[in-house]
């Protein structure tokens, strides 16, 4: 029966004692909140109807405000989706997974890993793991660069990705500024006084963007040096016979090559007296190795920051309009690079 005007008005808590349910149940089924099942949330909302129940415009407001400022409780988890080689190295020397952990503990978040699913079978099972542990939001790791390369229902869950070169993934993404990193690199070298780079660039796939990165810098700085060469390489290419012909005093990978120095040691170069060398960097190599190197902490921080302000405001994937952060790269001095 529809409410008069002079009837009191219904509440949540009619509505749970007329069904037999909870009223956190019917708050959920009523804010269409997929934690609870389809029939659930159609019988909550004709019951509702058949009270004649009407939301408080004024206690909507307020709970919306209060939900925004509210910091999630401690018991409040995050899942870390990883692919199988990186789930190998979670709790030992995964920096990346460290530095994502004390960023959501900072917030008031636990965070639990999983590993990517690769099919659809795997993705349901995931998605009912999920909803079980109350966790939509999601922190993406793995080399995928769309959305739909993992078969989750994404409509479910806040996600933000992490790592990649562009973000075309759809939902909100933070990774390191590979442009702004390769043009750092080459100042570097014309700061040191190296006028002769060889910039090797990887031969296909996404790490061409670091090189086409690294060739808008060489144009703004070329005066700076007196013969710049281009070359695309891959791990089994003839380095040694490239850096043979064309004689550079140093030799720049904007990507990560860390088999290109023990190359240049085995063909008898001394690396830095004789030839220079740098590259991108990783935490287990950045003491010996000049080059660029991820900013982790600062990636962990934003990429947490995102997925924060998505939960407070319930928003959904996919994302029209996904915001995306580049954060510049750290340089690491090593010991392949000097002042010439």
């Amino acid at each position: 029966m529809k409410q008069s005007p002079e009837s009191p008005r219904v509440n949540l808590v009619d509505i749970a004692q007329a069904l037999g349910m909870s009223k956190a149940t019917v708050s959920m089924s009523l804010r269409n909140d997929p934690r609870c099942s389809t029939a659930t949330r159609e019988r909550v909302r004709k019951q509702a109807d058949a009270m004649g129940y009407r939301p408080d415009p004024h206690l909507s407001a307020l709970s919306a405000y209060r939900a925004r400022l509210r910091a999630p409780t401690a018991r409040a988890t995050l899942g870390m989706l990883v692919n199988s080689a990186d789930l190998k190295l979670i709790g030992k020397s995964d920096l990346v997974s460290r530095s994502l952990t004390k960023c959501a503990e900072a917030l008031g978040y636990g965070l639990d890993t999983f590993e990517l699913p690769t099919s659809p079978k795997e993705a349901v099972v995931l998605t009912r793991v999920l909803s079980a542990r109350g966790i939509t939001g999601l922190i993406v790791r793995g080399g995928f660069t769309r959305l739909r390369d993992v078969p989750l229902d994404w409509p479910r869950f806040q996600a933000v990705a992490v790592g990649g070169h562009v973000n075309r993934t759809g939902f909100p993404s933070v990774t390191t500024n590979y442009f702004q990193g390769a043009r750092m690199m080459m100042e570097k070298l014309a700061e040191l006084g190296y006028r002769r780079p060889l910039v090797a660039i990887k031969h296909g796939g996404n790490n061409a963007l670091e090189g086409l990165g690294a060739i808008r810098a060489s144009r703004e700085l070329f005066d700076q040096f007196e013969e710049l060469d281009f070359t695309a390489i891959t791990p089994d290419g003839k380095l040694e016979a490239l850096i043979r012909r064309l004689k550079p005093d140093v030799v720049a990978f904007p990507m990560a090559a860390p088999w290109a120095l023990p190359r240049m040691h085995a063909a008898g170069w001394r690396v830095p007296d004789q030839i220079g060398f740098c590259t991108q960097v990783t935490q287990s190599n950045k003491e010996k190795i000049s080059g660029t190197a991820p900013p982790i902490t600062s990636i962990a921080e934003a990429a947490l920051s995102l997925l924060h302000r998505q939960i407070l405001h319930d928003e959904r994937l996919p994302m029209n309009h996904a915001p995306s952060v580049q954060i510049p790269p750290d340089w690491c001095e090593g010991t392949t690079l000097r002042a010439k």
